[in-house]
């Protein structure tokens, strides 16, 4: 994920949980995608991790491409370059 919260690379596992294809999430925000654009408070620490540089573990209430929502445990790392530098 980039520090704009929008997906650089797509689990193909997450593909199965969410109903969203990579395609259709590749380079998307993930607050207009699987957020449904619900964002709270809780998100915010995910997003400050990402800017960081740092990776964030933890569980995050999600929605599904039809609408329902589920808790998934989800990893989110910032996309970095070859260098190391976090882009986005």
């Amino acid at each position: 994920m980039d520090t704009k919260m929008n997906f650089e690379y797509i689990n193909p596992i997450f593909t199965q949980l969410s109903g969203y294809t990579e395609e259709e999430l590749l380079h998307k925000n993930i607050n207009d995608t699987i957020y449904k654009g619900k964002t709270p408070d809780s998100r915010a620490d995910v997003a400050q991790a990402l800017r960081n540089g740092e990776k964030w573990q933890g569980e995050l209430l999600t929605y599904h491409k039809t609408g329902k929502n589920y808790w998934a445990n989800t990893i989110a790392a910032p996309y970095k370059d070859e260098s190391g530098n976090v882009e986005g």
